[in-house]
């Protein structure tokens, strides 16, 4: 969401010279994808070299012999996990170019907002996606059910708290300090 704030203007001179959002879209996700595949291979190569550095001292401490080696078949299941989330969640944030009205190049002050059905539809298939790496990751139907029923009751539960915290957010007396009364009255604030 950063990337593409800095890249408003560009992206609306870009709308408003006739190129479709499609295109635009399908451009940055070909440099989110090349980004995710470069920091996949960066963790896979960090992940096959450190192991063998760290097993002379580990090994003393484990009641089992450790086995070291490179399993090419774990590292490209690492490299596919790391650029399916990479594009999984920057999917939804892309799909803001659609949004972003040509007219920004004369009015930066243009606001767009994005429809909750919006929303909902660009989260469908990052959370079917995700589920689906988790099932695959896991091996088993029931250890990633588990897995993503846990995931579920984890974000339910961050977002009662949020919502609990902004409502007693407002709920507090106006303090005296100024910068106190300014954060707390930005936690619930559009």
């Amino acid at each position: 969401q950063a990337f593409l704030r800095r890249r408003r203007a560009t992206l609306a001179i870009l709308k408003s010279l006739g190129t479709p959002w499609r295109r635009l879209l399908a451009a940055y996700l070909l440099q989110t994808g090349a980004l995710g595949l470069a920091g996949s291979l960066v963790g896979a190569a960090i992940g096959s070299a450190v192991p063998p550095l760290l097993a002379p001292w580990l090994a003393p401490l484990l009641p089992f012999p450790l086995a070291i080696g490179v399993s090419p078949l774990a590292i490209l299941r690492g490299v596919a996990m790391g650029l399916g989330v990479t594009l999984l969640c920057a999917l939804p944030p892309l799909l803001a170019i659609r949004d972003i009205p040509p007219s920004l190049v004369l009015r930066y002050e243009v606001e767009t907002r994005r429809s909750n059905r919006r929303q909902l539809l660009a989260a469908l298939p990052v959370t079917v996606g995700l589920s689906a790496l988790a099932l695959w990751q896991a091996g088993a139907w029931k250890v990633g059910a588990l897995f993503i029923g846990g995931f579920a009751g984890g974000l339910a539960l961050l977002f009662l708290i949020a919502r609990l915290t902004l409502a007693g957010a407002r709920q507090l007396p106006r303090a005296r300090w100024l910068a106190w009364r300014q954060g707390v009255a930005a936690l619930h604030r559009p």
